[in-house]
């Protein structure tokens, strides 16, 4: 769809009540192919070379076992049957999924555990709210939302830790578009710097356009 977290933000607000679900599992890798993806020419690159026979896909749920005797490791999917592949070089390139309220960074965890700090919520129809387990703040210029919903007037916070209140924050800046990482230090620069900031609204939601 090529929608970037713009559509990100809007799939996941209409996802939250299926988030929150015990059973319904992680939505935002769902929400990620469906709103960015990797570009058609990747995807015809990685289909060349699977065809070629370089490029050996194992499937979803990958489990890596080491082999008995150190040679080097055995890898299988959980979800696609098929025969265990043996491998002597394993690279972890995933980005591990942020989550503030696990967090060993001790400023965001004394922020959080002194109330200075929270996670983001969504709400949902009956009146409750799911913890997205970014970090909470209000739309641009992102400042610091405490336990209480009250905006820190002089606390920013940009980047991974705010995924889950914006989306795709890990992504890079494309070029040729209008960055929403960019758009979003560009207006946390101006309010630091108190040249041309916006009136402040406290609103929290996610940014929909």
């Amino acid at each position: 769809m090529g929608a970037g977290p713009r559509g990100l933000a809007v799939v996941e607000r209409l996802c939250a009540n299926a988030a929150a679900h015990p059973d319904a599992g992680p939505v935002t890798v769902h929400v990620v192919a469906l709103s960015t993806g990797p570009p058609g020419l990747r995807i015809a690159e990685t289909a060349a070379v699977i065809r070629a026979g370089v490029l050996e896909p194992v499937g979803p749920a990958m489990r890596v076992v080491p082999e008995e005797d150190g040679s080097g490791f055995s890898v299988s999917s959980t979800r696609v049957p098929g025969p265990l592949r043996s491998v002597t070089t394993v690279i972890e390139a995933r980005i591990q999924d942020p989550d503030i309220r696990r967090t060993t960074d001790p400023l965001l965890r004394h922020l959080l555990d002194t109330g200075q700090a929270a996670p983001y919520r969504l709400p949902n129809p009956d009146g409750s709210c799911y913890e997205t387990g970014g970090l909470a703040v209000t739309e641009r210029p992102s400042r610091v939302v405490d336990a209480y919903g009250r905006p820190h007037p002089h606390r920013f916070a940009l980047g991974v830790p705010t995924e889950g209140a914006h989306w795709a924050t890990a992504a890079g800046v494309r070029p040729g578009g209008d960055s929403v990482t960019l758009g979003d230090a560009d207006a946390i620069a101006r309010a630091a710097l108190g040249h041309g900031a916006a009136q402040q609204s406290g609103r929290v939601e996610p940014r929909i356009r």
